[in-house]
């Protein structure tokens, strides 16, 4: 805690203050804080400060994130934003608020805009987690208790399969949610095996084609009951495909009236 002072004129007005008072004994030491202080220091700005343990960073982290490398890359995305046409330089740099709209600079949200956004639903934000299939070492959610008999502990069904992927929220600048991308491991493209007859799955096609399965193509829909089905008991696929159907289709996205298939499989 002395640290804080050690070598600073609040050191040398502590020490003055210490002696004019009388604030000694034989171990005091003139302008050092006591452990006593220090407590009530903190139990009066309890408001404000704590205490804890720090938490290490790569020092790569610490060189990176200084203010001219990140007012860089700002400038770098600000040039290609103008460059596609979504967003204007402004001659005269303005100050806004939090909702984004002008105001005076002791109002202001933030440094001065020298851009204006014009198409704000073609910028695209994309943010990026990894994810575990795994449940077994899952949380509960928000604190979530089960009513049980006394004695027993409720079982949670979940997977335990170690199976890891990425997911990719798209949001506009806007603030619309578009799309969801979830991108799963795999470490090779499986073929189809080859097939002499003429069955329901032949005609259902490639079922790994490039890897994607069949049933990730078209998804499946459990809530459809009743599913057409020929004389042997056997789904036909042709007749169970489409929207509200078994086969409802695979996951898509809609950005600015254009529709995306969202499943790819990429090499």
């Amino acid at each position: 805690m002395n640290s804080f002072i050690d070598g600073t004129e609040t050191q040398e007005k502590l020490s003055e203050f210490q002696k004019a008072r009388k604030v000694a004994t034989d171990e005091f030491e003139y302008g050092k804080l006591t452990h006593g202080w220090w407590r009530g220091f903190l139990k009066r700005n309890a408001h404000r400060l704590v205490t804890k343990r720090g938490e290490r960073f790569a020092s790569s982290q610490y060189d990176w994130t200084a203010h001219e490398n990140i007012a860089s890359s700002y400038d770098a995305i600000y040039n290609e934003i103008v460059d596609a046409g979504v967003a204007i330089r402004l001659d005269v740099p303005v100050y806004t608020d939090r909702e984004g709209n002008p105001c005076e600079e002791h109002e202001a949200y933030g440094l001065p805009e020298d851009i204006k956004i014009t198409h704000p639903g073609s910028i695209v934000f994309a943010d990026e987690v990894g994810c575990q299939c795994n449940q077994k070492k899952d949380n509960h959610v928000g604190g979530e208790k089960f009513l049980c008999q006394k004695g027993t502990v409720p079982q949670l069904y979940s997977s335990v399969r170690d199976f890891k992927f990425t997911l990719l929220p798209f949001t506009s600048a806007s603030g619309e949610a578009f799309a969801c991308v979830v991108i799963f491991k795999s470490e090779r493209a499986d073929k189809k095996k080859p097939d002499g007859d003429e069955t329901e799955s032949k005609k259902q096609g490639d079922t790994h084609e490039k890897g994607v399965k069949v049933e990730w193509k078209t998804g499946i829909d459990h809530a459809v009951l009743n599913p057409v089905k020929d004389e042997h008991g056997n789904i036909i696929f042709e007749a169970n495909l489409g929207p509200g159907k078994y086969y409802p289709g695979g996951p898509t996205c809609t950005c600015q009236v254009v529709i995306i298939t969202g499943l790819r499989w990429a090499t």
